[in-house]
């Protein structure tokens, strides 16, 4: 008869386990259904949508601010190299010009004087400096 208490029991705590079993993976499949047709919806989907373009649109504007930027960096530097070139180029026609004035008054100037001349017209090219061609200018017209 204990046999039979014994079994009893048993079948019971099994029936009221596999009851509350069946009644967690219960809750847990509809909160798993409730939480897959929320994400469904048509409010979250459209609240989705919305994220997802106004990130869309904060990166596009994020794109455009460092093309714009790398756009300024370059321009910046091509106009750097293009104002140098320029000057380059100017200060090499300012040479020519003096040291072909310096070479047509070659004879009315002292071979000493002629030398240190052409010497410091070089210096002041290589040194691009303007100011000190002008002056050098200045002082081959006052050869006369």
């Amino acid at each position: 008869m204990a046999d039979w208490f014994f079994l009893g029991g048993t079948v019971c705590l099994l029936i009221i386990y596999v009851s509350i079993f069946l009644a967690l993976t219960f809750c847990g499949l509809r909160a798993i259904f409730n939480g897959l047709r929320q994400y469904f919806s048509l409010t979250e989907s459209n609240k989705r949508k919305v994220l997802f373009n106004q990130l869309r649109l904060r990166n596009l504007e994020q794109r455009h601010r460092l093309e714009k930027q790398q756009i300024d960096y370059r321009t910046a530097h091509r106009r750097i190299a293009l104002f140098r070139n320029n000057n380059k180029k100017h200060i090499r026609s300012l040479s020519d010009s003096i040291t072909a004035n310096l070479a047509s008054r070659r004879d009315r100037i002292p071979a000493d004087t002629y030398r240190s001349l052409k010497k410091s017209v070089h210096q002041n090219f290589r040194a691009e400096n303007v100011k000190g061609l002008l002056e050098l200018h200045l002082e081959i017209m006052s050869f006369r």
